[in-house]
Order: C-alpha cells, then sequence, then structure tokens
C-alpha cells in the first residue's frame, strides 16, 4: 500500500474559540500556552504544533502532556506517532515503563527509528494500530492520539481496541479536528470523508479522514466502555472564531456496560 502524508491541520484557527476539554482546565485553554520547543524531541501537544522558519523549534499551542496523567512506571501507547516526536519526550522525561509508539507508515517507521531508535524505553512499531492493540488486551495504562490514528481509522474499529487493550481505570485522549479545512462542518453520523493527501513522491492522493461532531465523538466512547469525562466549552479570548481542535479525555469503565 502506498504510503500517503495528510493535509496538515494548519490554516485551522487554534488559538481562539470553543474548545471541548477535560477536567476544567481553563487556565491552560484560555488563549493557549505557547511553548517554543525541540522539534527533534517534544511534548505532546494537543493544541497545535507549528514549525518555525528554520524548523529547528515548533511553537505548541494549547494543552499538553498534563493531559496524560501520572504515567511514571505505566505504560503507554501513541496512536499514529508518525516521527515520534512526541513519544521519545514522553520516554525520556515523564517515567513511563515503556511508550509504543504506533505507526503504520513505513516511511515514517523509518524516520523515526533514524531520530529516535535508541532512546530508553520507546518502542517504534510499524503496524496496523487496531490489529496491534486487539492483540494484546489489557497491557495498556494510557494510549493517545495527536490528529493520529484517531482521525485516521475507522472508530467503530479502532475504538473498541482501544478499550481491549486498556487497563480498567486506563485512559484515553486525543486531539482531533473539529471541522474540516474548507470550514465544512462536522459529520453528524460516523462516516469519512476523503481529504487531499500526498504520496511520498510527493503526487497527490486522497486518504479517508472521520471529523465527527462532539455528540458522535461521545457517544461512540460510551458505546465501546470509554466513558467521556466532563467536558469544557471555552469561548476563548474576546469571544474569537471557533477553533477547529476538539479534546477528548475518556477512561476505560472498570465494569463493561450493560
Amino acid at each position: 500500500m502506498a504510503t500517503v502524508v495528510p493535509e496538515s491541520p494548519e490554516g485551522f484557527e487554534f488559538g481562539a474559540g470553543e474548545v471541548l476539554a477535560p477536567f476544567g482546565a481553563v487556565a491552560a485553554l484560555a488563549g493557549g500556552p505557547r511553548h517554543l520547543v525541540e522539534a527533534a524531541d517534544h511534548p505532546p501537544c494537543f493544541g497545535i504544533s507549528k514549525s518555525t522558519a528554520h524548523r529547528r523549534f515548533l511553537i505548541c499551542t494549547g494543552p499538553g502532556e498534563e493531559l496524560l496523567g501520572d504515567v511514571v512506571d505505566r505504560d503507554v501507547a501513541e496512536l499514529g506517532a508518525g516521527s515520534a516526536c512526541q513519544a521519545a519526550y514522553v520516554a525520556r522525561t515523564m517515567g513511563p515503563a515503556r511508550v509504543i509508539a504506533l505507526d503504520s507508515s513505513e516511511a515514517q517507521h523509518a524516520r523515526s527509528t533514524a531520530m529516535h531508535g535508541e532512546v530508553p524505553r520507546l518502542e517504534l512499531v510499524q503496524t496496523d494500530a487496531a490489529a496491534y492493540l486487539t492483540d494484546r488486551p489489557s497491557t495498556l495504562d494510557v494510549a493517545y492520539s495527536l490528529f493520529g490514528a484517531v482521525d485516521f481509522c475507522d472508530p467503530q474499529v479502532l475504538l473498541p481496541a482501544v478499550a481491549a487493550a486498556l487497563r480498567p481505570g486506563g485512559r484515553l485522549v486525543f486531539s482531533t479536528l473539529g471541522h474540516y479545512k474548507t470550514g465544512a462542518p462536522p459529520a453528524t453520523e460516523c462516516q469519512p470523508a476523503d481529504v487531499p493527501a500526498r504520496l511520498v513522491d510527493g503526487s497527490a492522493s486522497t486518504m479517508q479522514r472521520w471529523v465527527l461532531d462532539t455528540p458522535v465523538w461521545e457517544k461512540l466512547l460510551d458505546g465501546f466502555d470509554l466513558a467521556d469525562s466532563d467536558t469544557i466549552h471555552d469561548a476563548g479570548p474576546g469571544g474569537g472564531a471557533p477553533m477547529a481542535t476538539r479534546i477528548f479525555v475518556a477512561r476505560r469503565r472498570t465494569e463493561p456496560s450493560a
């Protein structure tokens, strides 16, 4: 299968407007904190990361590693890790037992291996996320996706796999688009749309992306025993235009729903 590169989330208004976020984190969301970090190894940023002109640094806006909770001695997985820069940061600085960076792309796996192959406690795995998780029940404490696999895999396949892989009480954190780059609204049913993409050789292609309205995500999470956390609707500074980012934190139920 040809490797494709999805359209960038850049170009959305990530600095103001509606955000869905857990646990009353108003301070983290009002305008979005900005962090200048090394591009090769940087914290998870559930808002937006943009390269500086020289691409050595990223400007990260929005909630970050705090959403993962305490991961010391925990098993963590990033779903759709790309070059694994965030996963490498978690492995280096947050004290997990291990971080598994999953990505189906051969090109991304080669890149992540070249950049982070020697990072302790980091496992770089080229695989389909849903298949990998399904085969490893109750092995994870935290799973997260930053505009990653949750956006580009059928949630009716991926979410039950995540629920199976998480231990009871385990956490899923993901950021996803609140509307399409064209301004089109999110889908009110669980259905994807074809979005522009490029093959590794630069030629144009398309791939499927699930950009879903909040009630759709909430129903999916609940249906797969991933209890959605409290969320906040943040109007943003000065009542600006709606943000394109939606952030969800869900926990694996300790007892399956009836």
